[in-house]
């Protein structure tokens, strides 16, 4: 059997981004294979040619254009996580190439590619980007991407194609199971029966969809769902046997590349944020159970 071919593509709008973005590839990939391109294009092919990583300065996007993108007043280098199409007020602006998804998959693939994992994160227009794909000609086996509510309310798209029912209802329709990515509990259904609000609530949450047609798809979910099982597992035996205080170092170990400060907060805000009506009186406990110790640190 040959080896399969993968090929990774990667889309980053911002000039010093972009840049970040090529030494840290530099730095995964230093002495297996070689790098080639231009200042907005940066290739690298393993030795023997199975592997590629291509990097592209260009965004993906609602719409094909040379597009404007917005940068926080605190970020004048625009290299932030929260580079927006979106206006900031006192915002700092560059322009960039922009292309749709549906547009850039038969640039870069061929007719027989398979597609596994597509990520997007586009801060808040993940939704507009995904609604560009042709499911009939493209289908991505996995589909990672954030639902946002504060921009929903500001883009008054709390109710339509990209509310939050509108996005799982998307995917479910088109043969996908869809899920939230819980802190806590691990992957929580949310298509279909499964669907509750309330796993959203009024703030930022990661979604992903599994095609029910991809023979791994029940693999996946279920290492998932075990890996947060071994994780409340391992986190309670540390409990019993080496106290609070490692049970604290082991947190921190975990959410040592998290950015957005979990490590300073109580574990009530995922709690409360459970979708208690979907879950069994175990699975509720279960939860409550694991954020009790992280809130005990």
């Amino acid at each position: 059997k040959f080896a399969p071919l993968v090929a990774i593509h990667s889309f980053e709008p911002s000039p010093a981004n972009f840049a970040m973005l090529r030494k840290s590839a530099e730095r995964v990939t230093a002495g297996k294979g070689n790098w080639g391109g231009t200042d907005v294009f940066q290739k690298w092919t393993s030795d023997g040619g199975s592997r590629t990583i291509a990097l592209r300065n260009m965004g993906v996007g609602p719409e094909t254009g040379n597009l404007t993108f917005y940068c926080p007043e605190k970020d004048p280098q625009c290299i932030s996580e929260q580079v927006s199409l979106l206006p900031f007020t006192g915002a700092h602006a560059f322009k960039a190439e922009v292309k749709t998804l549906a547009s850039l998959i038969p640039e870069i693939t061929l007719p027989d590619d398979e597609l596994a994992f597509l990520k997007v994160d586009a801060q808040g227009y993940d939704c507009e980007i995904l609604q560009s794909l042709d499911f009939n000609a493209h289908r991505f086996h996995v589909l990672l991407w954030e639902v946002y509510w504060p921009f929903l309310v500001q883009t008054n798209t709390t109710t339509g194609r990209c509310s939050l029912r509108g996005q799982v209802d998307l995917f479910a329709n088109k043969g996908y199971r869809v899920y939230a990515m819980n802190p806590v509990a691990g992957p929580v259904r949310i298509d279909g029966a499964f669907y509750d609000e309330a796993v959203l609530g009024t703030s930022c949450m990661n979604m992903f969809a599994v095609s029910k047609s991809w023979s791994h798809s029940n693999d996946l979910i279920a290492h998932y769902a075990s890996f947060t099982i071994k994780e409340a597992w391992e986190f309670e035996s540390i409990m019993m046997n080496g106290g609070r205080a490692a049970a604290r170092a082991k947190w921190k170990s975990w959410q040592s590349n998290d950015d957005h400060g979990m490590t300073k907060v109580c574990a009530d805000d995922a709690r409360t944020a459970n979708p208690g009506v979907l879950w069994t009186a175990t699975e509720k406990a279960a939860s409550e159970y694991v954020a009790s110790l992280i809130c005990a640190l």
